[in-house]
């Protein structure tokens, strides 16, 4: 039996524009989205309401949020004494 893989993509301010157009023209290529925001704050869950109509899996995150998860890592990883994957 083969395993299903599952193609995600991660988009940087996909609420309005070209980022929203490109992640709704990924989720009608089998694409699940995963995307940023930093404004606009009643837009997002438009946009993965509509990735949903279009049969994907959509989430979002505030910016600011994840640049505090990726420093919260990056500090995890310092004290630890292991470098950060990339």
């Amino acid at each position: 039996m083969v395993a299903a893989t599952t193609e995600i993509a991660l988009i940087t301010g996909a609420n309005l524009g070209i980022g929203r157009a490109t992640a709704l023209e990924l989720a009608c290529g089998c694409v699940d989205v995963i995307f940023t925001y930093r404004s606009h704050a009643d837009e997002p869950a438009d946009v993965v309401a509509e990735i949903g109509a279009l049969g994907r899996k959509g989430a979002f995150l505030l910016t600011q949020k994840l640049l505090r998860l990726i420093a919260r890592r990056h500090r995890q990883h310092h004290r630890s004494g292991r470098q950060p994957q990339t």
